[in-house]
């Protein structure tokens, strides 16, 4: 009996045929289907329910559930995925909006290792949460585009080098591609409508800095690049200041808040203190508690030119102020750099302005209703440090 050299599935269908040394090729099974197949064709979306006005996961899981264009295992699989999901945002799928800019936003910081999840199985979830918000008409904006640039875009892109700089603009480039919008009509409209749907239209992270490196890269390739477009973008700043310059306030209070730093920083062994003085690092904090604090109660409604000195800045009507305006910025919460900001009003309150001992009363009650009362490590900072619980992850830091 002659070897077999390979067994050769046709390309006529269900035909297998067993390949002998001597070239002659001889039938040897048929395969039988045990089931219908399944249709590449989606179902039509009209006759699944359409979803309320503001969806969750629950619903945007009930209708993937009855979409029939889904194969079964394909749907059982992202039933599974919002389920995790919503374990990871610990709410009830029912609590939780289906909007891409919701779920990006409750995910930031967030890695697979405070779910209790491996990397590649908390990819595959998001991919299929992508998949489940597009599929249902919630997200036009994918996490990565598989569709080419235009030729047009395409002979530009040639012109950009390096990485770094090809991979920042990369994403729009493919954006307007798809958009059908040319180099040509590229402006800060475009530029506008490009960052609401990184920031609506998909889980996408960081939009706000892909928005602002776009731009920054568009205006450097326009100046050292000849046959790039010259229309100048807008460069966005993000950044939330709100510390007011000193030319702000009245020069006196300048002058005496220095004079206050520098008595915690001196450091003669002569001078007679009733405290252990502060090192340069713990100066230059007291400095930001306190510059912060007197920005915040000029925005919080008090004359910037009333504060003439430190004495009128550990005012209780100030205190106030300045202090409903860090917790309103904080989403009303006690956290622990509030605290530590009334805690150094407090004690600039007591050991240099010596206020009498009903004021420091109200400073001190101040202080203890804003200590947000969690000693050691906070449960954000357990959950990021879980993590290294995988000793995977532990002998990649170390090595």
């Amino acid at each position: 009996m002659l070897p077999v050299i390979a067994v050769i599935t046709s390309t006529t269908p269900f035909l297998d045929f067993c390949y002998w040394r001597n070239h002659e090729s001889v039938l040897v099974s048929a395969q039988v289907l045990t089931r219908s197949p399944v249709s590449t064709t989606p179902a039509s979306r009209s006759q699944l329910a359409p979803l309320p006005g503001h969806p969750t996961l629950a619903n945007l899981r009930d209708q993937m559930v009855a979409d029939e264009g889904l194969t079964s295992r394909k749907r059982q699989d992202i039933s599974s995925a919002l389920r995790t999901l919503a374990k990871a945002l610990r709410r009830p799928l029912e609590e939780c909006p289906a909007h891409p800019g919701y779920l990006r936003e409750r995910l930031k910081g967030f890695t697979p290792a405070m779910a209790g999840l491996e990397e590649l199985r908390w990819r595959n979830v998001m991919s299929l949460v992508r998949f489940a918000l597009k599929q249902a008409g919630l997200a036009h904006v994918p996490g990565r585009y598989r569709e080419p640039m235009t030729p047009e875009w395409a002979e530009l892109f040639s012109q950009l080098e390096g990485y770094r700089t090809r991979h920042a603009l990369s994403r729009f480039a493919r954006y307007c591609s798809v958009g059908g919008i040319s180099p040509e009509q590229v402006s800060d409209g475009v530029m506008e409508k490009f960052l609401g749907d990184l920031e609506n239209g998909g889980i996408i992270e960081k939009p706000q800095s892909i928005h602002r490196t776009a731009c920054l890269v568009w205006n450097a390739a326009g100046a050292g690049i000849p046959v790039w477009p010259k229309q100048k973008l807008t460069v966005p700043d993000y950044r939330d200041f709100y510390v007011l310059p000193w030319a702000t306030f009245p020069p006196s209070l300048k002058t005496e808040l220095d004079a206050y730093l520098a008595r915690l920083g001196d450091k003669d062994p002569l001078a007679e203190h009733d405290f252990r003085p502060l090192r340069a690092t713990s100066i230059a904090t007291r400095l930001t508690q306190i510059r912060e604090f007197i920005s915040a109660a000029v925005h919080g409604g008090h004359d910037p030119q009333a504060l003439n000195s430190l004495a009128d800045l550990v005012a209780l009507d100030t205190v106030q102020q300045g202090v409903g305006f860090i917790r309103d910025r904080s989403g009303k919460r006690t956290t622990r750099p509030v605290h530590q900001i009334i805690c150094a009003i407090k004690a600039m309150a007591q050991h240099w302005v010596k206020v009498d001992e009903a004021h420091l009363k109200r400073l001190q009650l101040i202080s203890r209703r804003a200590n947000p009362g969690r000693p050691g490590m906070t449960s954000k900072n357990q959950d990021r440090l879980r993590q290294f619980n995988d000793s995977k992850t532990s002998i990649w830091t170390i090595t």
